[in-house]
């Protein structure tokens, strides 16, 4: 956000930067070729900040919808866990049965968890890194414990 508020304020004072990025370099590089470098330097970090911004807001969006299905799937769960009927949910389709079970709605429910945090929290550094371990993490657990369950 900050490379977009810099690009905008060079943009509206263009020639002020072209003269002080001239005084920083000595006038070592001729004022035509200078201005063109920094024209290229400008209209870049502008763009990028925009595709960056842009890229984040639709990152949102379909964090914001993931978030909802997870909803969606875990409240269409509970009915069938109230009825007590023992059935795969088909949450991995056929390859690795899960029957709908306490156990199910708290996983969808650590997985809404950890996708609200992210977004509540959203940082392209560390939370990002975090969150996606511990679900990924998290999901190999269950796996291994799904398998096992089936073997037996």
């Amino acid at each position: 956000m900050l490379n977009l508020v810099s690009a905008l304020l060079k943009l509206l004072s263009f020639n002020y930067f072209v003269s002080n990025t001239m005084k920083i370099v000595n006038y070592k590089i001729h004022t035509p070729v200078m201005t063109f470098i920094l024209i290229i330097f400008v209209l870049s970090e502008l763009l990028i900040s925009i595709i960056i911004l842009y890229s984040s807001i639709i990152y949102l969006c379909l964090l914001l919808i993931v978030i909802l299905l997870f909803v969606i799937a875990t409240l269409s769960l509970v009915p069938s866990l109230i009825k007590k009927k023992q059935f795969n949910c088909g949450c991995y389709g056929i390859y690795i049965k899960s029957k709908i079970s306490n156990g199910k709605i708290i996983e969808n429910f650590v997985y809404i968890l950890f996708l609200t945090a992210y977004l509540i929290l959203y940082e392209e550094s560390k939370i990002f890194s975090y969150t996606y371990v511990l679900s990924f993490v998290f999901l190999c657990i269950r796996i291994i414990f799904l398998l096992k369950k089936e073997r037996k």
